[in-house]
C-alpha cells in the first residue's frame, strides 16, 4: 500500500494526478478471492472509501487471514473431529 500511495504522489508531482477513486479501484481490482467479502462491501457503500480507511480495512483482513491460516494449520492432516469415535 505504500508502494501504491508513493507511486500515486509521484505522478501528482509529475502532473498526472490518479484521484482517489481510480486509486481504490485499482486496489480493490488487484485483491484475490481471500478479499472478495471486503471488495463486495466497499462496493456497496454509500460513499467513496478513504485510501487510510481502505489500508486499515486490508490490514485488518490480512491479520484475520493469517490468523485462520495458522490455526488451520496447527491441525494434523488426518484429523477429523466430525468423525464418530469407536471404543475398543
Amino acid at each position: 500500500m505504500q508502494f501504491i500511495k508513493s507511486r500515486t504522489d509521484e505522478l501528482a508531482v509529475l502532473g498526472k494526478p490518479l484521484d482517489d477513486e481510480d486509486l481504490i479501484e485499482k486496489i480493490l481490482d488487484g485483491l484475490d478471492d481471500d478479499y472478495r467479502p471486503l471488495v463486495d462491501a466497499i462496493n456497496g457503500r454509500d460513499t467513496m472509501i478513504s485510501f487510510d480507511e481502505l489500508h486499515e480495512k486490508l490490514i485488518t483482513k490480512e491479520l484475520v487471514l493469517n490468523q485462520s491460516r495458522s490455526s488451520s494449520a496447527s491441525l494434523p492432516a488426518t484429523a477429523n473431529p466430525a468423525a464418530p469415535r469407536t471404543m475398543p
